[in-house]
């Protein structure tokens, strides 16, 4: 199976075939074309090879943002400073969302709550020894999904494959360094070290990357090991950044929509596309 990383997919090539002007007076039959363009290249890329396509989405309330609310704060900021309306952008990317939903013949998989990772990690977990996967994601936390077998990841930012020859170690140092970009400082930092225009994190050093690596042994926090130390520190970047840490309840909900029968089928997309004035791209779409 191929899964899709669609939001992130919809957003890089939104920017591939608009300049941030351009962005300002987008249309929603823009937002649909440069979302189905996106969705169609990879599908016809790999599904010879992979099988079907699995659309990941993100809708928003994440579990992540309750537990650490920093979690993703500097992204609606930085949304502020672009000048772009990324609300009204999203409005047509859900709307566009249904429609692929209710037409084409790809699983489309959200929920409030879950993130195309929490998705795509749980998909990986329970049909790795059943199917190849492919994971489509720039997302460097996705290597550490590499440990399981029948698992393999491409970067559209690279355009390349993605291999991680050491999962584990991976997951550690990156709970370790923490995730600037995802507002989680590093395991020496206080919560709001990144959000906190007063604050700075830590210096991680090469020694002190050494020391705090030195605690997590064999999936675990060696709460017990000698100076062992920010121990809320080390849970608050595991429960963020480690794919194993996410709560069974939406494990749970994400398999229940799993079994849920698709909308759409290949009959749909010939009169949608005509409809929606996109004839010329039939051909890569059905």
């Amino acid at each position: 199976m191929i899964l899709l990383d669609t939001n992130q997919t919809m957003i890089a090539t939104l920017f591939s075939l608009f300049s941030k002007e351009e962005l300002e007076d987008i249309t929603e039959s823009d937002v649909r074309r440069a979302t189905l363009l996106g969705i169609s290249r990879f599908n016809n890329q790999f599904k010879d090879k992979y099988g079907d396509l699995i659309l990941c989405y993100d809708i928003g309330k994440y579990w992540r943002k309750e537990v650490f609310p920093e979690y993703k704060a500097n992204r609606k900021k930085q949304q502020k400073k672009d000048n772009i309306d990324w609300g009204r952008i999203y409005g047509y990317f859900n709307t566009v969302r249904e429609e692929i939903k209710q037409i084409f013949p790809w699983k489309s998989m959200f929920m409030l709550g879950v993130e195309a990772d929490d998705i795509i990690s749980v998909l990986v977990e329970n049909f790795y020894d059943k199917d190849d996967i492919l994971i489509v994601s720039s997302d460097k936390d996705f290597q550490q999904l590499q440990k399981f077998p029948n698992v393999e990841q491409y970067s559209p930012n690279k355009k390349k494959m993605i291999k991680c020859d050491d999962p584990e170690g991976f997951l550690i140092e990156h709970m370790v360094k923490g995730d600037v970009s995802d507002g989680i400082p590093n395991v020496l930092s206080d919560n709001d070290a990144i959000t906190n225009p007063d604050k700075k994190q830590t210096i991680m050093t090469k020694k002190r990357i050494k020391e705090a690596t030195g605690h997590y042994v064999l999936g675990k926090i060696d709460f017990d090991a000698e100076g062992v130390k920010y121990v809320d520190n080390w849970i608050r970047n595991k429960t963020m950044i480690d794919m194993d840490s996410i709560p069974q309840e939406y494990k749970d909900r994400i398999l229940d929509l799993w079994t849920e029968p698709k909308e759409g089928d290949s009959s749909k997309v010939f009169n949608y596309m005509v409809d929606k004035k996109l004839g010329e791209m039939i051909d890569i779409m059905i």
